[in-house]
């Protein structure tokens, strides 16, 4: 058979460094301006705060008289994580969130959408040459609720302290007051949400008992 060839390309170090020698200057002037850019687009860019409020949990039987016509509601630590978890995703629920429109002060929920309000009233240039030029329809008012709806799902975050029965609300806004006033009526108003819902099932309970009497 004939002999075979193989091709090896070698790497001269000391050709690289004297390339590098020569052309360090160029390559400075180069990565300095982005350099600089980087810098000033973290360290010069808008702050976020976060403020954070806690919610404990009351996990007990709710069920005292223990009727077995009613629905047992024993709790276990098995189920203690569940009812956890329960709760953190009604934390998150769209009911929730249209409660918390309602029950929030309106000067801090304006406040807490008041940047995304103005974003969406602004229009580009070009899309504004194509609304006149008739190619393109006129940009309809946004909806503060849906706003509200919107920035609350990618602002707040829930999750659980580790080994206990309480939940963490943290909410990110750049005014560090309006996350505190955010975080502090997520965390209020929810224990009145379940107020009413319990309220509801005392009120069933109340009947049955009533019933049971008779």
């Amino acid at each position: 058979p004939a002999p075979t060839t193989t091709e090896v390309t070698l790497v001269s170090i000391s050709d690289n460094v004297r390339y590098f020698k020569k052309r360090w200057k160029l390559a400075v002037m180069l990565a300095l301006p982005v350099a600089i850019a980087a810098f000033a687009a973290i360290g010069l860019g808008k702050k976020v705060y976060e403020a954070e409020a806690r919610l404990l949990l009351r996990i007990q039987d709710t069920n005292v008289f223990n009727f077995n016509e009613m629905t047992q509601n024993r709790i276990t630590e098995l189920s203690a994580p569940m009812l956890v978890n329960n709760h953190r995703s009604e934390l998150k629920a769209r009911r929730y969130v249209d409660y918390l429109w309602e029950q929030m002060p309106e000067a801090d929920r304006m406040a807490f959408i008041a940047e995304d309000m103005a974003d969406n009233g602004s229009v580009s240039w070009h899309r504004n040459l194509r609304i006149k030029l008739g190619l393109a329809a006129p940009v309809k008012p946004a909806v503060p609720k849906d706003v509200f709806r919107g920035k609350l799902d990618k602002a707040v975050r829930v999750e659980p302290l580790k080994d206990s029965h309480v939940l963490r609300v943290q909410v990110r806004h750049s005014d560090p007051k309006v996350a505190a006033a955010v975080a502090n009526s997520y965390v209020e108003d929810y224990i009145k949400y379940v107020s009413e819902q319990e309220l509801g099932v005392t009120r069933t309970a109340s009947h049955f008992l009533e019933q049971k009497s008779a």
